[in-house]
C-alpha cells in the first residue's frame, strides 16, 4: 500500500491540526502506511495556514520544497480557497480543502472507509520528521521574530516565554481537544469581518450535534483528563443552527463532571461575551474556565465600525470587566490588528487605552496587510508600512511597560 506524509505548515491553528490529524487517520484506517520522512513518501499531504501573509508566505515556502519531491502532493487547508491564485502559480497540484476534506474520498476512490465515517480527532497531529533543516526553521524564526538572532531579544523573548508557561501550565498537561462546530457566517447576526477571507476556507457555520460533543467529553473524562481545550472557527455561534447555545453546553459538560475538570476556550467573538453576560458571569464563577481568547482587534469604534465587528469597545470593556470581578486570576487572552484602513494615531491610542484597561494575560500584534478579495483591501486609506512597524515599536514598549507578555509579528517593507 503506498505511504503517506502528512503535515501541516508553521502558523496552523489547533483546528486545522486537529484537521491534519483526521486526515491522517484516514488513511490509516483505509490501510495505508504513513512515514515521517516524504523524500520516501508516496503521498504528500499538506495542511496549510493563510491567516496572513506571513503564515501564507511560510506555506508557500513549505511547498516549493515539497514538490521537488516525487510523491504526489496534496494540498489542504485554508490556502486552496483563500489565495487559489497564488497556490496555482506556486504548483499544479491537487487540493482539498478545508471545508470539504470529505473530498479524499474522491481523490482517492480506493477508500472503502469513507472522510465522514472518522471520529473527529481529540489531539493534535504531532510530525516527527528528519527533514526540517536549519535553515528552514531560521527562515521561520525570522519571519515571526525578526530579531530572532540578536543576544539581546533571545534573553528577553526566552524570559518571557518562560513566564508565560509557567503561568499558563497548560503545555506541560494532557490536553483533550474538542472541536464543537465548524465554519463561520452564514447566518444574519454575524456578517463577515471585512479584513477575513477565512470563511472562503471553512465554510458556513454547522455546529456538532450535542450528543457527539457529550459523547467526545465522556471519551476524554474516562481516559483521565483534566483539561479540556473547546474549539471551532467561531465557538460563541455554537448551536445557532440547532437551537442550542454555547454557554448552555458548557453548563452542561461542568454537570456533568469533577470540580477539578477545567476548561480552555479557543477562541470566542466579543459579540457572544456581550451576547450572553450573565451566563457567563455565572459560568466564570465557578473557576472552572483556565483560560479564554477573546480577539478584540481594535478598541476603537470606528475601526471596529469598518472592521464590521458588531460591537462597540464600551459593551466589551464592560463586559470583561464584569468578568475579571467574578474570576480575577482567569488568563484572557486577545488579538489587536495594528494599521487597519483609517486607524488614526488616537484610534491607535484607543487600542493601547483599552489593553491597559482590561486586565488582559497578553496579546499578540498583528500588522494590517492587505489581504486579496476581502472589502477592507478595497478601503481607502490604508497606512504605509513604515508607520505599521513604528506603532507596533510603540505598542510592544506600551505592553512591556504595563506587564503584559506578547508577541508581534513585523509587517515587511
Amino acid at each position: 500500500m503506498s505511504s503517506v506524509y502528512v503535515t501541516y505548515t508553521t502558523g496552523s491553528c489547533w483546528r486545522r491540526v486537529l484537521d491534519a490529524k483526521c486526515a491522517k487517520n484516514y488513511f490509516l484506517a483505509n490501510g495505508f502506511s504513513m512515514t515521517s520522512d516524504p523524500k520516501k513518501a508516496d503521498i504528500l499531504f499538506v495542511i496549510t495556514c493563510a491567516f496572513i501573509k506571513k503564515t501564507e508566505d511560510i506555506a508557500i515556502c513549505h511547498i516549493n520544497e515539497l514538490k521537488k519531491l516525487p510523491g504526489r502532493l496534496v494540498i489542504s487547508g485554508c490556502l486552496p480557497a483563500m489565495n487559489p491564485d497564488r497556490l496555482k502559480k506556486t504548483c499544479q497540484c491537487e487540493t482539498c480543502g478545508a471545508c470539504d476534506m470529505a473530498k479524499l474520498d474522491e481523490l482517492f476512490p480506493g477508500s472503502k472507509i469513507k472522510f465522514n465515517e472518522i471520529d473527529d480527532s481529540n489531539e493534535l497531529l504531532t510530525i516527527k520528521t528528519k527533514s526540517r533543516s536549519f535553515t528552514a526553521i531560521k527562515t521561520i524564526l525570522q519571519y515571526y521574530f525578526p530579531n530572532f538572532f540578536s543576544l539581546t531579544f533571545q534573553k528577553n523573548f526566552f524570559r518571557s516565554s518562560l513566564k508565560a508557561l509557567k503561568t499558563y501550565k497548560l503545555f506541560s498537561e494532557r490536553l483533550f481537544f474538542m472541536r464543537i462546530a465548524w465554519g463561520c457566517g452564514g447566518f444574519a447576526d454575524q456578517p463577515a469581518c471585512t479584513y477575513c477571507s477565512e470563511w472562503k476556507a471553512i465554510g458556513t457555520f454547522r455546529s456538532k450535534q450535542k450528543d457527539k460533543c457529550l459523547r467526545e467529553f465522556e471519551k476524554g473524562l474516562s481516559q483521565g483528563y483534566k483539561t479540556f481545550v473547546l474549539l471551532a472557527d467561531n465557538i460563541g455561534a455554537y448551536g445557532v443552527d440547532t437551537g442550542e447555545t454555547f454557554t448552555g453546553l458548557v453548563r452542561e459538560l461542568m454537570e456533568k463532571s469533577p470540580k477539578d475538570v477545567k476548561f480552555v476556550i479557543d477562541s470566542i467573538h466579543p459579540i457572544f461575551l456581550i451576547k450572553y453576560l450573565k451566563q457567563w458571569i455565572e459560568i466564570f464563577k465557578t473557576k472552572r474556565i483556565k483560560w479564554i481568547m477573546c480577539a478584540i482587534q481594535s478598541g476603537d469604534n470606528n475601526v471596529l465600525k469598518i472592521m464590521n465587528r458588531q460591537h462597540t469597545a464600551e459593551d466589551l470593556h464592560n463586559a470583561i470587566t464584569q468578568i475579571f470581578k467574578v474570576c480575577p486570576d482567569l488568563k484572557m487572552s486577545t488579538q489587536v490588528i495594528i494599521g487597519f484602513p483609517g486607524e488614526t494615531e488616537q484610534a491607535f491610542q484607543n487600542s493601547l487605552d483599552f489593553l491597559k484597561n482590561t486586565g488582559f494575560f497578553n496579546a499578540v500584534l498583528f500588522p494590517y496587510c492587505r489581504i486579496p478579495n476581502t472589502i477592507a483591501g478595497d478601503l481607502e486609506g490604508h497606512i504605509s508600512s513604515e508607520i505599521i512597524n513604528d506603532r507596533l515599536k510603540r505598542a510592544k514598549k506600551f505592553l512591556q511597560k504595563n506587564g503584559m507578555f506578547h508577541f508581534h509579528l513585523k509587517l515587511d517593507i
